[in-house]
């Protein structure tokens, strides 16, 4: 099990690219392989994954941080239910 010169085994390399093909989001990767999200970026851009990968990640990441707690959009308007 043997590390490449940027930190990643061969392992973490497949594990990558197959959570990548299941549209897993970013921070669950992350999470699998102990690594940042900016980690992920690098390491994607050094395998070459498509540049609409690096895109839709950074989609997935807005999108989940601009809901609240109770799934109220941060920031975007305030309609009551009734």
């Amino acid at each position: 099990m043997g590390k490449n010169c940027e930190g990643w085994t061969r392992e973490q390399d497949e594990l990558f690219w197959y959570l990548v093909g299941k549209r897993t989001s970013e921070e669950a990767i992350a999470a699998a392989l102990n690594k940042t999200c900016q980690d992920l970026r690098r390491r994607g851009y050094v395998l070459g994954l498509p540049a609409k990968w690096f895109k839709s990640a950074e989609n997935a990441t807005l999108d989940t941080a601009s809901i609240g707690r109770r799934g109220k959009v941060r920031g975007g308007p305030s309609i009551p239910f009734e």
